[in-house]
């Protein structure tokens, strides 16, 4: 089966000499690919009809018997006439090496990869010099990505503009991204249909020898493609004159829909690079463990002659990645950032702005129509504002787009600074600008301390106090006593500007909106960043972990900041604190039971209910704004109660008396809501007075241990129920001590309910401080 070297060099060049890469009409579009995919296709056919029995064919080979590779090989017509061709050689063995080679050129040379994975295999048994075949390969693909790339070049060229309309009317047009795009991925497919080398030349790497090759025209078209794009798009001018020097680029170089075009274009570019730096790295991760195993090394001492023979064996010579694009790459996305925050910081200012303009026309229009009712006003301004949902949308398409670049940089810049820069220029707008302006500028109501004082009776108290909290809203005609209360307001109050509603609604919306943020990186990690944890990866989850710490503690804080404006300007806490007072001169101490329950928790209930509730009702406030009023109230009203105990002490009688008392109220609250979590807002007060009414320090012990006990939890929710549909029967049986149903841990630490239960005449402070009361994952408590 031996083959002469002249032979060799014959089927070479011979194959060279058929080879005229200017033939080779370059493919424009996508028939064209559809056109080859169809010639490959008949080809295999062909191939198939034929009857070759190509592992037979392969066998006969490995034992060296030609003869029979030749019979069989025969049973293609074509094959078989080459085979009778003299001029390929005397012998059927020199026929036979000689068609092989022939046929494994053509078939690479022809893109058909069937024939040229067949003859792969075939040309190493023949004894074919695997370097040369290589060499080949990798110039026809190298020219094949090359005319790619011109072809595509030109079309960029003459879409943006920058070659002569005269030589570009047939091209259809393209941007960088897509060119790009088909060029990285023309590099991907070549390798992937070739993969067959890697056996027939037995050697892993051989395709990433192809693969590095390749890289070659990546670089030269990525510097291309980039100076195409920053040339027309001016960016350099953008970065020098404006950026580097924190100031907005002008409309005529960069209007806001050019703005939107370019980033989006850039994401888009980004995105090819980042998943083929991701491929790339995945494919030298699998090469490099698969040329490990055969004992190929990153060793390359030239100093030594007997580790001479190892460089050839260096996996580094074979691991190439286009620096150019990644450099251009992570150069540009430095100048992505600051355009993407004047993106986003712009669409935000165009919403609210022309949000704000509407709103003061629309007021101006209510003020002069005297056939509105007031409630009637309210009732048509208490919806959310749009201008808000414009934010947040905007906010989004930010997000998708940054993430879609899939560069950790653009990431972490855009979640740690742009962001939060948008988020708290919102807020500023809605709470400042807004909601504040809407308050009114004097107190609704007269001192606190002057009306209690005059006040004969709970009665006159409460009728007073309601005075205060329901200025602005209509008295039911059917109801003089509301009418009186009303009328009875102080001269000094001012009539509730409806506005106000919904901008507080917009605040509670737009936290609603950061809250869901969490969720949608959360998607988009998944979408953009499917690759195996790395520190890149780890910095990304790190950047969101913070988003999610920081972002949703700040967002809260403008709601309680918010709400604690409106009720100070409309005086509603000075309002609550009037049956408060009630709490903080009512003593607990008693040792015999009382008959009359303490007038505090109806008060309460009377003073939001039939004041700040029904303002609230009146205006049809959205019902994320109705709990979060609830949700304010209540936490303010538990702070208060609890402010009172630690300045109490407590019988037993007396502790089993407020954890009742604090019950009632619960179950009033409970009633009012609608779909809100009124449970949760009252979890640690309950603790403490559940706690607070143990009959021994070992119940405290015991309650404390099984907070999580569901028998307990469903025995106080049991009693909540009852609470609820009291009967003519005695009161429930309530586990003292028990901790309320939903706290899967105490809201309250062991030193806060040591520091309470000293309030307990009847236990030792001695023998509370030697409690232990341990939450898992915190220190003891001594």
């Amino acid at each position: 089966m031996g083959q002469s070297l002249a032979a060799v060099r014959s089927s070479w060049a011979a194959a060279e000499d058929e080879i005229d890469p200017n033939s080779v009409p370059p493919q424009d579009n996508e028939s064209s690919s559809e056109s080859q995919l169809q010639q490959d296709q008949e080809k295999a056919i062909s191939q198939e009809r034929t009857g070759v029995d190509w592992a037979a064919v392969a066998a006969a080979l490995k034992r060296n018997r030609t003869d029979d590779a030749a019979t069989l090989l025969s049973v293609d017509p074509s094959i078989k006439k080459q085979l009778e061709d003299k001029l390929l050689g005397v012998t059927v063995a020199d026929r036979l090496v000689a068609v092989v080679h022939l046929r494994y050129f053509a078939a690479v040379r022809d893109q058909s990869h069937s024939d040229a994975a067949r003859f792969a295999v075939l040309y190493t048994l023949v004894g074919g010099d695997t370097r040369q075949a290589m060499e080949f390969l990798k110039q026809q693909t190298l020219e094949a990505l090359e005319r790619l790339h011109s072809l595509n070049l030109n079309r960029v060229k003459s879409t943006l503009g920058a070659q002569d309309a005269s030589k570009s009317l047939k091209l259809e047009p393209m941007h960088v991204a897509e060119a790009l795009s088909r060029l990285v991925e023309a590099v991907i497919n070549t390798v992937q249909k070739h993969a067959y080398i890697d056996q027939a030349f037995s050697s892993p790497h051989h395709s990433l020898s192809l693969l590095t090759h390749l890289q070659s025209i990546v670089d030269k078209a990525a510097s291309e493609y980039f100076a195409l794009f920053l040339e027309s798009w001016k960016l350099e001018l953008i970065q020098n004159e404006f950026l580097a020097k924190s100031k907005l680029p002008p409309a005529s170089l960069l209007s806001p829909s050019m703005l939107l075009d370019l980033l989006e274009e850039f994401s888009a570019i980004s995105q090819q690079v980042e998943s083929y730096k991701w491929y790339l790295r995945k494919q030298y991760e699998i090469s490099v463990e698969q040329l490990k195993e055969r004992g190929w090394t990153f060793f390359n001492d030239p100093d030594k002659p007997d580790r001479v023979h190892l460089r050839e064996l260096n996996i580094i010579n074979y691991v190439v990645e286009p620096r150019e694009i990644y450099l251009q790459l992570d150069r540009w996305s430095q100048v992505f950032v600051p355009l993407e925050r004047i993106w986003l910081l712009r669409e935000i200012d165009s919403a609210l702005s022309s949000s704000s303009s509407s709103s003061e026309s629309s007021e101006t229009n209510e003020a002069q129509s005297s056939s509105n009712s007031v409630a009637a006003a309210a009732a048509a301004s208490a919806a959310i504002s749009t201008d808000v949902d414009s934010c947040f949308l905007a906010m989004q398409r930010a997000s998708e787009r940054s993430f879609a670049t899939r560069n950790v940089k653009i990431v972490e810049a855009f979640v740690s600074e742009t962001l939060p820069r948008a988020v708290a220029i919102i807020f500023e707008i809605l709470t400042q600008r807004r909601l504040r302006a809407a308050l009114p500028t004097r107190t609704v109501a007269v001192a606190i301390a002057r009306t209690a004082a005059n006040a004969s009776s709970m009665t006159s108290l409460l009728k007073n106090t309601l005075a205060r909290v329901t200025v602005g809203l209509p008295a039911p005609k059917s109801d003089s006593s509301n009418a009186a209360a009303v009328s009875a307001a102080p001269a000094a109050a001012t009539t509730l500007n409806p506005k106000m509603w919904t901008y507080i609604g917009d605040v509670v919306h737009g936290v609603q909106y950061v809250a869901k943020f969490v969720n949608i990186f959360r998607t988009l990690r998944k979408t953009y960043f499917k690759f195996e944890s790395t520190d890149e990866t780890a910095l990304l989850d790190m950047v969101l972990g913070d988003w999610k710490g920081t972002q949703t503690g700040l967002t809260k804080q403008h709601i309680q900041q918010s709400w604690t404006a409106i009720f100070d300007a409309l005086d509603w806490t000075a309002a609550l604190r009037v049956p408060l007072d009630l709490l903080r001169s009512a003593s607990y101490d008693f040792i015999s039971a009382s008959e009359t329950e303490p007038e505090w928790p109806s008060a309460i209930v009377a003073v939001f209910k039939e004041g700040i509730f029904k303002a609230a009702k009146s205006a049809q406030v959205a019902p994320i704004t109705l709990n979060s009023l609830l949700e304010f109230t209540i936490q303010f009203i538990c702070s208060e109660i609890e402010a009172s105990m630690s300045s109490k002490r407590f019988s037993f009688l007396g502790a089993m008396q407020i954890d009742a008392d604090v019950r009632r109220l619960f179950v009033s609250f409970a009633d009012l809501s609608s779909g809100s979590p009124v449970r949760q807002y009252f979890t640690r007060i309950r603790q403490i007075t559940s706690l607070l009414s143990s009959e021994t320090l070992s119940d405290v012990v015991e309650s404390w241990n099984l907070s999580e006990d569901s028998s307990v939890a469903a025995a106080l929710s049991a009693a909540d129920e009852d609470e609820r549909t009291p009967s003519s029967s005695s009161s429930p049986t309530v586990p003292h001590g028990a901790a309320p149903k939903d706290s899967s841990r105490w809201k309250v630490s062991g030193s806060e309910i040591k520091s309470l239960l000293k309030c307990r005449l009847d236990f030792s402070p001695a023998a509370i401080d030697k409690l232990v009361l341990e939450i898992p994952g915190q220190k003891k408590s001594k």
